[in-house]
């Protein structure tokens, strides 16, 4: 009888979604190793501080704090970038890919920036650079896209990317409460990033809607060349108004497409949308996302946005 494979991999970054990574691998390896028909194997966790609490329990001898012991090691096929920002992560991501690694992230700002040039390394060196994890968490809405719905055009895409914005504007809407008291609700909850501007502002969502137009137009829109507006605007006056006459304001990320004047508008604002629109629903922490095709129609895809199990999900599903 043949041994199964094995797939090693390494993470750069063991905070909670790292943590989530281990931690989803472990509790359900016999059905990710069934269904791959490959034995998984985690043989490398970079970290600043090996010695550091952490809720996930790790051999000791799994910790490093040198990253090249993962992107120069010839016997690691995946390595997973959950580090975040845009500097040490790109010089490592840019390593790898040129190794022809495989390399897994969830940062969508590294991809959103930098994302033209590391398919280009990807491509040029036989790597591969997913990133499913980036946009929506747990929502596979980069597969739905890119896979699922290849034969189509899509003429419009647009939704709810951010579960921070989306639950201050649910509780100003419910309970009548003001931005402030919200915002301060949602910092004890821990739902703020501790770039504050990353949520309040739109930039998180504005970069997945680049990366949602790349994916769907084959473009890449520079971050400053789009609309982007954040919540910070909006008062309890303008939502009691909006909810008499039939409407919610939602952040949306919006990716319309009009082919015959090949056009491509992608933009993020605080929108009136109409109480009967399924995205409308989407309340709380949750992401929606509403894709028009030309071919399919239009589908609908609602689901957790953030957190440590949505977004270790989609990582564990490109590893697979």
């Amino acid at each position: 009888m043949s041994q199964k494979r094995i797939i090693r991999i390494g993470l750069l970054g063991f905070g909670v979604v790292g943590q989530g990574v281990w931690k989803n691998i472990e509790k359900n390896r016999q059905a990710l190793e069934f269904r791959l028909g490959a034995q998984l194997d985690i043989t490398e966790v970079v970290v600043k501080n090996a010695s550091k609490p952490r809720e996930v329990a790790v051999p000791a001898e799994c910790y490093s704090t040198d990253p090249t012991r993962v992107v120069d090691n010839p016997e690691i096929d995946i390595v997973c970038e959950m580090m975040g920002g845009t500097g040490e992560a790109l010089e490592l991501t840019r390593r790898a890919l040129k190794q022809g690694k495989v390399v897994v992230t969830a940062n969508k700002a590294l991809v959103c920036e930098h994302g033209e040039e590391l398919f280009k390394i990807a491509n040029e060196n036989g790597g591969h650079y997913f990133y499913e994890a980036s946009v929506a968490g747990g929502i596979p809405i980069i597969k739905t896209i890119r896979e699922a719905l290849v034969a189509n055009r899509f003429k419009l895409i647009f939704g709810i990317l951010n579960g921070t914005s989306n639950y201050i504007l649910t509780r100003m809407e419910r309970e009548g409460l003001s931005f402030e008291a919200t915002l301060g609700d949602a910092r004890q909850l821990g739902y703020v990033e501790a770039d504050e501007a990353l949520d309040l502002d739109g930039i998180d969502a504005a970069h997945k809607a680049v990366i949602l137009a790349y994916l769907a137009h084959g473009k890449w829109v520079k971050l400053d060349e789009i609309i982007c507006e954040g919540i910070r605007e909006v008062s309890g006056t303008d939502i009691e108004i909006a909810g008499q006459l039939g409407y919610k304001i939602k952040l949306l990320a919006v990716i319309a497409r009009d082919f015959e004047a090949n056009k491509l508008s992608v933009r993020l604002h605080p929108a009136l949308i109409a109480k009967s629109e399924v995205i409308a629903g989407v309340d709380e922490v949750y992401n929606g996302v509403s894709v028009t095709g030309d071919v399919v129609g239009t589908t609908v895809l609602i689901g957790r946005g953030a957190g440590q199990d949505a977004t270790s999900s989609s990582v564990i599903s490109d590893i697979a």
